[in-house]
């Protein structure tokens, strides 16, 4: 079952076709500035050299020394014109869907932890967090990385740190309470290592298409049944590749669900400076949101989810 694109999905699309004009703006002008700060480097560079007179040729440091401060020049730019163009983007998504930016993100972890799918970490990073109501729903996500430090075996002061998870954290309130507790984990245990032990869970048998990527474990067999129609899990699958996700974890738990989506990259990043801004390109970007509004529209078709 294949939905048809929401209003929000047409506003998304109409959205980023005017903010790609806009930043294509903004990185052509920091294009200039590049150019002609190359060009005024050269200049006086080739002043200064032959001000000192060296004993070598002057070519060799004419163009060493301007191929070294223009590299630096273009990454100081392009990590300007990265940002100016990502603080529009996010701006017009927000704005758009009608949610709140806050670019410290708007959740802690700790405030997730009882679902008990989120990896063993001793530091996490939030950023770029949205917050509002999608068809009528509260809904909060943002960008989340987890990294684990541990100490290095047979090395007494040496540590090694991993990111543990790299991707977006989805709270969705429910208006009643869940009874059990249900959760959807991906099926490959390597990806689950670093998740706590899900003791007092049983499996939940599902359909077979969905089994052979997810594993549903639950508190109560009939509860994680209900709530996991078909119409959800389709969603689910499609949402995963929608947001080009390595895999995602899924907790109904008391009056809210929690979506974890691992990518191991950034959500919201625009392109670098010598890459022309296309509206197919924001497109990819305004996917995460646009998996939100389908996912939590396919909720709203089950009466026992409650929201």
């Amino acid at each position: 079952m294949t939905s048809a694109p929401s209003t929000l999905t047409h506003a998304l699309l109409r959205e980023t076709s005017r903010l790609a004009q806009d930043i294509e703006g903004v990185r052509r002008i920091y294009m200039r500035w590049l150019v002609a700060g190359i060009l005024s480097i050269v200049c006086l560079v080739t002043g200064a050299v032959f001000q000192i007179k060296p004993a070598l040729p002057p070519e060799g440091p004419i163009i060493f020394v301007s191929l070294f401060l223009s590299v630096m020049l273009l990454q100081l730019l392009n990590m300007l014109y990265r940002r100016a163009g990502k603080k529009r983007f996010v701006a017009g998504m927000a704005e758009t869907a009608g949610l709140t930016f806050n670019p410290k993100g708007v959740f802690s972890i700790a405030e997730v932890k009882k679902h008990r799918i989120i990896p063993v970490h001793n530091h996490a990073a939030v950023e770029d967090g949205f917050e509002g109501e999608v068809h009528g729903v509260p809904v909060a996500f943002e960008e989340v990385r987890l990294s684990d430090i541990q100490q290095t075996r047979g090395q007494e002061n040496s540590r090694r740190e991993f990111t543990a998870f790299w991707g977006m954290m989805i709270r969705i309130r429910l208006h009643r309470k869940m009874e059990a507790h249900t959760i959807i984990v991906p099926r490959k245990g390597l990806q689950t290592l670093f998740r706590g032990r899900l003791d007092g869970f049983e499996p939940v048998r599902v359909a077979a298409k969905f089994e052979q990527t997810y594993t549903v474990m639950g508190t109560d067999q009939i509860e994680a049944r209900v709530v996991l129609d078909p119409a959800f899990m389709e969603r689910f699958l499609a949402a995963g590749q929608i947001m080009k996700a390595k895999w995602m974890e899924v907790s109904f738990l008391d009056n809210e669900i929690v979506f974890a989506v691992q990518r191991f990259r950034p959500l919201f990043e625009v392109g670098p400076i010598w890459q022309p801004v296309t509206p197919e390109y924001l497109r990819k970007l305004a996917d995460h949101i646009d998996a939100v509004d389908r996912m939590i529209e396919a909720l709203k078709l089950n009466r026992h989810v409650g929201i």
